[in-house]
């Protein structure tokens, strides 16, 4: 990277299908949310991998994915993540309950997903320097949070909505992001997904970033058009595991 002069390295430490790091609060996490043994990042490995990046100028940004892409959570706390270890294609695209295999994502209705989460992160920003907090919220798939009984009994009640759902969930952490002085980023879903999205005036542009990936160079227009700053890594120029113009092919053109 040092020598290409790229200077952050974007580490999206977790996903569905692992949780690779061992945290001081929280280590059942890794311990059993990884793939296995010699499959996770201790405290001293993590700061190896940060002085080592720093050392040749390039900052490692930490993203913790949630609420979705949260799977892996579930082998420790099965209570706070809904459709877990289930078939992510059960019959039509509109069915699925993931993007792509590994499905999982955390409950907003469950108190105790946030004292795990506050947990995560306050060990998160003891380990990373970094001043950027990449907090996900890509890719929350409506079939998940369907599929879960609290959630059916909130979606009944006149008024509520699945985008009213993540709304809980991003008022619930983003303060304690904003309480360890960190500048939060998001991937652009949040704002711009077609079904599940926030208000924007619950994340402040002088305090959030958007990254987008998303629909070419159109949906950085709209983030920056609104106010935020974005990263730009557009699945149609940057993904280096999708062909060269198409998210899912391989189009050489």
């Amino acid at each position: 990277m040092a020598m290409n002069k790229l200077n952050v390295f974007h580490w999206h430490v977790t996903d569905s299908h692992s949780f690779p790091i061992v945290l001081p609060s929280e280590p059942e996490l890794g311990e059993m949310g990884a793939y296995g043994e010699g499959m996770r990042y201790e405290a001293k490995d993590v700061k190896e991998i940060v002085e080592y990046g720093l050392s040749r100028g390039v900052r490692v940004m930490p993203e913790i994915d949630a609420p979705g892409h949260t799977g892996s959570w579930a082998a420790a706390h099965p209570d706070i993540v809904t459709c877990a270890n289930k078939f992510w294609l059960p019959g039509d695209w509109a069915d699925r309950l993931a993007s792509e295999p590994g499905t999982g994502q955390l409950n907003p209705l469950e108190p105790k997903t946030y004292r795990i989460f506050k947990n995560i992160i306050t060990d998160i920003a003891a380990l990373f320097p970094e001043n950027f907090y990449h907090s996900g919220a890509d890719e929350i798939v409506p079939g998940c949070w369907k599929a879960d009984p609290t959630i059916q009994a909130f979606l009944a009640q006149e008024g509520n909505t699945l985008s009213k759902l993540l709304e809980i969930f991003i008022n619930e952490t983003y303060p304690l992001i904003m309480s360890l002085n960190k500048t939060a980023v998001y991937w652009e879903d949040v704002l711009l997904d077609p079904i599940i999205k926030v208000n924007p005036s619950i994340l402040p542009a002088q305090s959030t970033i958007l990254q987008t990936w998303n629909n070419g160079p159109n949906n950085t227009k709209r983030i920056v058009q609104a106010g935020y700053r974005a990263i730009v890594s557009s699945s149609d120029f940057y993904y280096l595991d999708c062909g060269h113009g198409d998210f899912v092919g391989n189009d050489s053109r």
